[in-house]
């Protein structure tokens, strides 16, 4: 699917503290600059320690809301049906992990789409307005909007979802209300860093787009001339990628052609998500030589599917350091994650709660054995299980 460029040139943002907003109109895309993280501070022991500046970054996947997670998300505010809903709850465990980088990245998988198209859940999804302070709450600057699902409510849908990360100042890239807005590069300034977030999507499900300026797709030209628009303004670039094959632990070609073709546009850092299950981390050597961090696929940060392979997840972090008007890419690490819930198995479609974001070096047996996937269709959910798979995916080198 091909999505057409209007101008030859993309409107550039405006960097302003950590937050970014969009030359030439009010609204703002960016993250508050009231966050406190954890690496304000750039000093140093001589002067040539002074030039280097230093971004800590932390990346998750797939923010994939359920029925059952916005059902009980319902009855965390208030009384059930009475349109109020509290997000917060499922991250609480992982809040002041995220809230310690200076940036932090999720993808935003199902549309928020407004209550007047019909809250629903798989497989045409919209969900509540409340997941995106929910995510700001939690300490996430950056989004991604560009998914499969992204077109599930059309337009309306898109439309609402753009106004509500834009109230919520966070910073988010992939789905677009006009051709303006779909130009414009998304930076967020931080510790004298410029980081720009430009966002595509390999698949809508099918959907035809309503709009050719409705959502940022897979197509040569138009990758090339936005990560190049972004490199213009900014000092990194980094990639959201929603491409590979669902529930598969490998990437697959056509992830391979892209991750060397957005390198070789000049991304600096390429994030992956869609299959809903992890992929390896991979340096990718550009033609002019610079290496490309790839994490190729993070999994599901948040979800209800059914599997073993669905419920285990990871976050990418890595400092982004400059000096001499050289970016590089540190500190690379992986910390795995969990998704537990509870409930019936013999009424799992509906019955599915208590769901709640964990640390894999948190989560016990104990915990574990609750989880109502343990035994279910086979599978088996244990701190070990876990462990095993993160290792055989994720290169050692990044679980230091």
């Amino acid at each position: 699917m091909k999505t057409r460029l209007a101008a030859a040139a993309f409107t550039l943002c405006a960097a302003i503290l950590i937050g970014c907003t969009d030359s030439g109109i009010s609204r703002s895309s960016g993250a508050s600059d009231t966050k406190e993280k954890a690496s304000e501070n750039m000093t140093a022991s001589d002067d040539n320690d002074l030039k280097t500046k230093n971004v800590s970054f932390c990346a998750v996947g797939d923010n994939l809301i359920h029925e059952t997670i916005y059902k009980e998300a319902d009855g965390f505010s208030g009384g059930y049906d009475d349109g109020k809903y509290d997000f917060t709850p499922f991250y609480s465990e992982v809040k002041d992990d995220i809230k310690a980088f200076d940036i932090a990245f999720i993808n935003q998988e199902t549309i928020v789409g407004g209550y007047n198209l019909g809250l629903s859940g798989y497989p045409v999804f919209n969900s509540p307005n409340e997941v995106v302070p929910a995510l700001k709450e939690t300490g996430f600057d950056m989004v991604n909007t560009a998914t499969n699902h992204s077109l599930d409510k059309g337009q309306e849908g898109i439309d609402n979802a753009v106004s509500v990360l834009d109230k919520n100042s966070l910073c988010h890239d992939g789905v677009y209300s006009d051709e303006s807005d779909m130009d414009k590069i998304r930076i967020i300034d931080k510790n004298g860093i410029k980081a720009a977030l430009v966002s595509f999507t390999e698949s809508t499900n099918g959907i035809e787009l309503p709009n050719d300026y409705s959502l940022s797709t897979f197509d040569d030209e138009y990758i090339k001339k936005k990560i190049s628009a972004a490199k213009t303004v900014a000092d990194v670039v980094l990639v959201s990628a929603h491409w590979g094959t669902e529930n598969s632990f490998n990437e697959n070609d056509s992830q391979k052609y892209y991750s060397k073709y957005f390198a070789d546009c000049g991304a600096d850092i390429i994030i992956g998500t869609h299959p809903h299950t992890i992929q390896p981390i991979k340096w990718i050597t550009a033609d002019d030589g610079r290496k490309v961090l790839c994490a190729y696929s993070l999994g599901n940060f948040l979800g209800g599917m059914l599997s073993f392979d669905n419920v285990l997840s990871g976050m990418v972090s890595f400092d982004i350091k400059e000096k001499d008007n050289r970016i590089t890419v540190d500190n690379v690490k992986w910390t795995p994650l969990v998704i537990h819930f509870e409930g019936d198995k013999n009424n799992i479609m509906d019955s599915r709660k208590n769901y709640k974001v964990y640390k894999l070096s948190d989560y016990t047996d104990k915990l574990s054995k609750k989880h109502i996937l343990n035994g279910y269709e086979g599978n088996e959910i244990s701190v070990e299980h876990f462990w095993e798979k993160t290792k055989e995916v994720i290169n050692s080198e990044f679980l230091q």
